[in-house]
């Protein structure tokens, strides 16, 4: 049985009080994800970026290399 990390990345956004979850790439072990507010409070720093590994496992990305790559890759939507 397959796990949905969608459904485990906005389990994850609740906890935390955030209301918005974005996908943002699939890597060898993880797949990588955004999590922010629907409404942007005022506040100066960091995305919020988790990584959910295949068993369902959640770690939040320090790593500002890491995080700004996954940033980078995240589909894009155009709308004419």
């Amino acid at each position: 049985m397959a796990i949905d990390k969608e459904v485990i990345a906005e389990q994850y956004a609740k906890s935390v009080g955030k209301q918005v979850v974005e996908f943002c790439v699939n890597s060898d072990k993880y797949s990588y994800y955004r999590i922010d507010y629907s409404v942007r409070p005022r506040y100066i720093g960091h995305p919020h970026v988790i990584k959910i590994d295949n068993k369902g496992g959640i770690v939040r990305v320090k790593d500002l290399e890491e995080m700004y790559w996954a940033l980078g890759k995240r589909p894009t939507t155009l709308k004419l």
